[in-house]
Formats: C-alpha cells, structure tokens, sequence
C-alpha cells in the first residue's frame, strides 16, 4: 500500500511537472510570437519609401534632366506633384507651371516651354526661406553677397528694391553665369538707399551694410 501511494505521488509529481513544463512553453512560445509581432511593427514603421536621387541630393541641377511633367510625376509621384498658373511680373503674362512638392520648404517651381504639354524645361526655382535645395556650387535661398561674388570669382549687378523685378540679377558675368543662374535678392534691413529700377554693384559698401542674401534662386536648363 505504502509503495502504491509512493508510485501514486510519483505519477501526480510528474504530471504537474510536465502540466507545468507545457504551460511554460506555451508562455514561452506566445512571448516569442508577441516579439515576433513587434520586431515586424518596428521594421514596418521604420521603412520609409525610395526617394529618387534628386530627393535625396537636394541638388537643383538634378532636375534638369527630366522634360516634362509627365516624366516629374513618374520621378516623384502624383502626391508630390501639382500646377499652378503663375503670373508674371508687372502683369507681363505668365505660364502654367510644375509645382513640386507644394507648401513645403522643398517646394521647387518648374517652368516649361510648350505650356500645353508641359515639356521642354525652361527652369526651376525655389523660393522657401527653408529649402534645402542648393545649386551644384552651393548657391541656395540664404546664400550671402559676399559668397555670391566668392563663388561668382567677381562682383555682379542687381536691381534695387521695392517693386516687381526687387532686386534681380542674372549673374552676366563670372563663374555663376556659366551655370545659368539668376537670383531675386533682398536686404536684412530697409536702411539703405538702394531702391527702385537703378543698378547697384555686389561690392557696394551700402549692399554689405544691408545684408543682402538670396530670396529666390532660378537655374535655367542651358542645353
């Protein structure tokens, strides 16, 4: 009897050992799965789309390669893409152009030749006082005077301010007019006399007093 109840213990030992090993594995098994799950989250959440070069680049020069809307849509996709009229200055009228990535600091205007199949680019331009888009020389919307004319290799003309074409050059001379750039400059203070449709030099002392910097910048497709 006393070895019958020895057995009996024995069996009930092991069964709630072995109750009790599958209850781990159980546990162990549904804690490796809710990993499982949240290691997949994890990755999904960190994937982020493809970018093409010129995203990730930032280089305005990268977008000259693409000849019409059609090819800016494939390139970036519908959602980063969009048109808009935009008027010319003084009224002097104005063409349908390529918005791309509309209301962000990465907003870049595409301007087109034959406005009616939107092909053969013109230019781009940027204008956001955030962009992060740069010429392939550096030049972008904050970029100073002094490294105007640094990289230029030469001082340069700009319009005075306060009217429609404010403070626009195009770099007719020196290094920056070999890449097709133009710019729309503006002063960091309104002390200063230069206003209006005459003609002031980047080594002006008045321009250094003032501050002038980058407000917009166009690159002109040169091919």
């Amino acid at each position: 009897m006393k070895q019958l109840l020895t057995i009996a213990a024995i069996a009930l030992l092991m069964t709630a050992c072995g109750e009790e090993k599958k209850e781990m594995e159980e546990k162990e098994t549904k804690t490796t799965e809710q990993e499982a799950d949240k290691t997949e989250e994890t990755e999904e959440e960190s994937e982020e789309p493809s970018t093409p070069k010129a995203l990730e680049t930032k280089v305005l020069d990268d977008l000259l390669v693409y000849d019409s809307h059609a090819e800016i849509v494939e390139a970036f996709g519908e959602e980063s893409v969009s048109t808009k009229f935009i008027s010319g200055p003084e009224g002097m009228g104005g063409s349908e152009n390529t918005i791309l990535f509309e209301g962000t600091k990465d907003e870049v205007w595409i301007s087109w030749m034959n406005d009616t199949t939107k092909s053969d680019l013109i230019a781009v331009e940027i204008r956001h006082p955030e962009s992060t888009w740069k010429s392939k020389s550096g030049v972008g919307v904050g970029t100073t005077l002094e490294e105007l004319e640094k990289l230029n290799g030469k001082p340069f003309t700009f319009l005075g301010f306060g009217w429609d074409f404010s403070g626009m050059t195009a770099f007719s001379e020196g290094e920056l007019a070999k890449q097709g750039l133009g710019a729309s400059l503006e002063a960091s203070t309104d002390d200063h006399e230069m206003w209006g449709d005459g003609e002031y030099s980047s080594d002006d002392e008045a321009a250094r007093k003032a501050g002038v910097k980058v407000a917009w910048l166009t690159l002109g497709n040169m091919d």
